[in-house]
């Protein structure tokens, strides 16, 4: 007669990523919240910044991935006027960097709800956080005008329809940032 016993091995296979940090431990800490705002600082300083707007050959702040390209300007003599009248709604050719703008939005809006963090904290990173956004919308406004005005994390839920707004508003929305980001000083 043989005995078998079964043990569960839930415990062993139910682990967790270690080479991963989750949200929820970066809004829980101060430290890598502050980690998650520098990623964001090197994303919008190397991207946006005016040198980079034209370090890459397919660079979309680069006048010849515009609507007014002509042929053999800044990425090569394969584009033209003509080929950029083929984009559609629904190419990502550069105009602002949602992905930036979500990190921007989700870090304020996880920083503004924790009661983990200290107000000065809060204060402080929210400073930045605005002065990011602001940041961010200049760059795309200066090259491309009036841009979409999204000022908070969008869900499935939200009007994803978003017009473009005039310059002056676009600007107006850069102000005010600028403005939030000073009194968070």
């Amino acid at each position: 007669m043989s005995l078998s016993i079964f043990s569960s091995c839930k415990d062993f296979l139910d682990t967790k990523p270690y080479d991963k940090i989750t949200g929820d431990q970066t809004w829980a800490s101060e430290n890598l919240s502050t980690a998650f705002i520098f990623q964001i600082y090197a994303d919008v300083l190397a991207n946006d910044s005016w040198l980079a707007s034209y370090a890459t050959p397919n660079s979309a702040r680069s006048e010849s991935v515009t609507k007014n390209a002509m042929t053999g300007t800044l990425n090569g003599a394969f584009w033209s006027k003509d080929r950029a009248e083929l984009m559609t709604k629904n190419d990502d050719y550069g105009w602002l960097n949602y992905n930036i703008l979500w990190r921007i939005h989700t870090a304020m809006k996880n920083i503004q709800a924790s009661a983990n963090f200290s107000e000065d904290y809060k204060k402080r990173s929210l400073g930045e956080l605005y002065f990011l956004r602001a940041t961010h919308y200049f760059v795309y406004a200066k090259l491309f005008g009036g841009l979409q005005i999204i000022d908070k994390e969008l869900s499935l839920e939200d009007n994803l329809q978003i017009p473009r707004a005039s310059i002056k508003e676009t600007y107006d929305f850069i102000i005010s940032d600028l403005e939030q980001a000073s009194n968070c000083v």
